[in-house]
């Protein structure tokens, strides 16, 4: 599994989790503040998360907030990549199923025709 999908705040176009965190916490000096106001309006998905983290009522709270959203995506993406490898049984119990029918009825085809050979 890319391990780039497991943190959903980490580096996006030069944007850092901690950055982000900073500028919601009020950190950063007003220059700051603007380049990552410019960067957050061409960035959909980052923006989201920052209307997301910016409605936590407790600033301080913010940097273990996002660690439990990542744990738990970390750990949602582990659930559904387990299923998937599950499943994977399943597909080849399909393609030996199709190769032995496959088999059989390349089998009658020669009975066959060497029944009406005779």
């Amino acid at each position: 599994m890319n391990d780039k999908l497991l943190d959903i705040l980490k580096e996006h176009d030069d944007l850092s989790e901690q950055q982000l965190l900073d500028y919601l916490k009020g950190n950063l000096s007003a220059e700051e503040r603007h380049e990552i106001e410019m960067r957050l309006s061409d960035h959909e998905m980052m923006s989201d998360a920052e209307e997301g983290l910016k409605m936590i009522d407790k600033k301080e709270d913010l940097n273990a907030i996002t660690a439990q959203l990542n744990a738990r995506l970390t750990e949602q993406l582990r659930t559904r990549r387990k299923k998937k490898l599950k499943e994977m049984p399943n597909q080849s119990f399909i393609i030996l199923t199709a190769f032995i029918i496959l088999v059989l009825v390349v089998i009658a085809f020669m009975v066959i025709y060497k029944m009406q050979r005779r």
